[in-house]
């Protein structure tokens, strides 16, 4: 079996701007870039560029996957659009384990890094097997405070962790490390029991074990979306206020339309 490696790139918030294509299309002769997206395959050979660097300065979200078992998905954030302090809640960087959650701030801007390691492989892999659109509103949703896809990436590191602890191969260092599952436990999300199709194919993506994440949606709660009267919480921005978002809008700010979401939601 030849080596197969895969980067597929998307911009979603705002399009890369000419220049920015001419410099992801120097990368490589093998690279397929338009305005919003960039891939890039090897049989051999490795791609050159930081992948924190390339989700910093030019796109929002990055699958990888390496036919030796490595599944990586990274998405990027403006900070002004999230609760970093909630987010980070569910970053985990086992000691033994391959997979991992974890975070890198720079400026404004913050990269969620999901890594899934298969010690077996994951075979024969072709181009289209694995499609980065499949997984681009799990974005949308941590934006949103829907942080299920979080707890699933976590789940799927700490399954790992604790089978390594468990290998008798293994010298534990640290008695108490055996609990590590148990004590590092992130807040349990609600609607664990009810996932959309992208969060289904997101747990089987990284082959969450469905007997332990059963455990976990016995635990969480169900929750319903209150209504809001976003008419109501309008009337009390000043004309100020609205007149500037209304600028801004003409000057074609990127995700604006959540930016007001989130400060009328804020005024609740």
């Amino acid at each position: 079996m030849g080596e197969f490696q895969q980067y597929q790139f998307q911009a979603v918030d705002q399009a890369l701007t000419e220049e920015q294509q001419k410099e992801v299309r120097s990368w490589s002769s093998r690279a397929v870039v338009s305005a919003t997206s960039a891939t890039f395959v090897y049989h051999y050979g490795d791609f050159q560029q930081d992948e924190k660097q390339v989700m910093t300065h030019f796109f929002d979200t990055m699958l990888y996957i390496a036919n030796w078992g490595t599944k990586r998905l990274m998405f990027r954030f403006p900070r002004s659009l999230v609760d970093e302090k909630a987010m980070k809640a569910y970053a985990i960087v086992p000691q033994y384990g391959e997979s991992y959650v974890d975070f890198y701030t720079k400026g404004d801007v913050i990269i969620l890094d999901i890594n899934s390691n298969d010690e077996e492989g994951l075979g024969w892999v072709e181009e289209e097997d694995y499609q980065l659109n499949d997984f681009i509103f799990l974005r949308e949703q941590i934006i949103n405070g829907d942080y299920r896809s979080l707890f699933l990436a976590w789940l799927k590191a700490a399954q790992e962790e604790k089978m390594d602890l468990d290998d008798e191969e293994f010298e534990k260092e640290d008695p108490e490390e055996e609990e590590f599952k148990i004590q590092k436990t992130p807040p349990i999300p609600p609607n664990l029991k009810k996932p959309n199709a992208t969060l289904t194919a997101f747990s089987t993506f990284l082959e969450v074990d469905e007997a332990l994440l059963d455990q976990y949606i016995a635990k969480s709660a169900d929750k319903a979306d209150l209504p809001i009267d976003y008419t109501a919480r309008l009337n009390k921005l000043s004309l100020e206020e609205k007149d500037d978002f209304l600028l801004r809008l003409l000057n074609k700010e990127p995700r604006l339309d959540l930016k007001f979401k989130k400060r009328l939601e804020g005024l609740g």
